[in-house]
Order: C-alpha cells, then sequence, then structure tokens
C-alpha cells in the first residue's frame, strides 16, 4: 500500500547512499517521497535522475507524470517541453502537453500538440478519440466526426466510438453513415444501438 511504501523511504534513502548511482533506487524514492508530499526532496532526486540518464525519453516521460499527479503542471510543462526538444520524435510528450492544456482550457495549445502527437504516431487510436471528445466539448462537430471516423480505420469495432460518430453524423446531416453506424452497433452493442435508433428516430433519419 501507499503508506507501507512511504515507511520504506529510510532504507531507500541508505541504499542509495551506499550506491548513489542506482536509478531504479532512485526514481523509487522520489515516487515514495512525492506520496509523502515532500516535493522540494522528490524534486532534487527526479532532477538527480535526469542528470544521471539524460538520454532516457521515458525518464522525462515519467517526471513529467509525477508532477502532474501531484498537481505542479507548471513543472510537468516544463518537462515535457524540455524532453520534446531534446527527443523531438518522442510522441508522449506531445501527448502528456495536449492533455495539461486541455484541463486547463487552453484549447489551440490542445489542438497544436494533439496534431503533433499524430503525426509522431499516425496510428494511434486511442489518442484520436479522445481529441474528439475535446473538439466535441468545444464546438467543433464537424472536426471531432473526421477524428472519430480517423480512430474507427484502426479500431472499427469499438461501440462507443462507433455509437458517437453515429449520433454525431446523424446531427450533421450524414445520414447514410449514421444508419450504418447502427446498423454495426446491433451486432456490436444491442443497447447501444437502440439508443442510437431513438436519436436517429427523433431526427427524422429512421
Amino acid at each position: 500500500s501507499r503508506r507501507e511504501g512511504v515507511a520504506e523511504i529510510p532504507a531507500v534513502m541508505s541504499a542509495l547512499e551506499k550506491d548513489p548511482k542506482d536509478l531504479n533506487a532512485r526514481i523509487y524514492l522520489a515516487q515514495l517521497l512525492v506520496w509523502s508530499k515532500r516535493y522540494e526532496e522528490s524534486d532534487v532526486h527526479l532532477q538527480e535522475a535526469l542528470n544521471q540518464s539524460p538520454d532516457k525519453p521515458d525518464l522525462f516521460q515519467y517526471i513529467a507524470v509525477a508532477y502532474t499527479v501531484s498537481g505542479r503542471t507548471e513543472k510537468a510543462i516544463d518537462t515535457y517541453q524540455r524532453g520534446s526538444e531534446k527527443f523531438p520524435t518522442y510522441p508522449g510528450f506531445a501527448l502528456g502537453l495536449a492533455m495539461i492544456y486541455r484541463d486547463r482550457g487552453r484549447f489551440d495549445d490542445a489542438v497544436r500538440e494533439y496534431n503533433r502527437m499524430l503525426e509522431l504516431k499516425p496510428d494511434a487510436a486511442e489518442t484520436m478519440k479522445i481529441y474528439g471528445d475535446m473538439l466535441l466539448d468545444n464546438g467543433r462537430r464537424r472536426e471531432a466526426l473526421q477524428m472519430y471516423k480517423r480512430s474507427l480505420q484502426f479500431i472499427p469495432n469499438d461501440a462507443p466510438t462507433v455509437f458517437n460518430a453515429g449520433l454525431l453524423a446523424a446531427k450533421l446531416g450524414e445520414k447514410e453513415y449514421a444508419l450504418a453506424s447502427f446498423e454495426l452497433l446491433r451486432l456490436l452493442d444491442p443497447a447501444r444501438a437502440r439508443k442510437l435508433e431513438r436519436c436517429l428516430r427523433l431526427l427524422g433519419m429512421k
């Protein structure tokens, strides 16, 4: 448990004193210190971990996530940006920034980073889904539909996305696509199919 982990802090510190180059122990200690809300101490070890292994993009990602979950998003943004500069083809940094910007209401910045993520990883269907959700939440319905359709090229039987795309297509007047989504949902998820059917009837498409 987390409480038991926090109790390990003295032992992990002792192990690091004996072997300061033990990267796994240092990262684990930083995590335990975050759990204890001893953020300044944690930051020292996170930075030292980066100094020891500056060529590991996963480490930048881990540290940025640690900052994010502890509510220190400015530090997370800075870490993601530094990681992006050092490893420009690593998609995780763009995704991390996109999600922070989305949660902060920085729509244009989020769009830029989601697009960058998809340039780096064009088959990231799950990212397309959450990007589509953000576009929809911000009134960009046609762009959202295109993103849902794009994700379905990779995960054609994902029932929630089939439903979202079908419903949005119906609202935008794409009757043929909406009806095709309904027929597919009848096979994948009858409950969602019935829900979409009710919407289609209300819109005069069925």
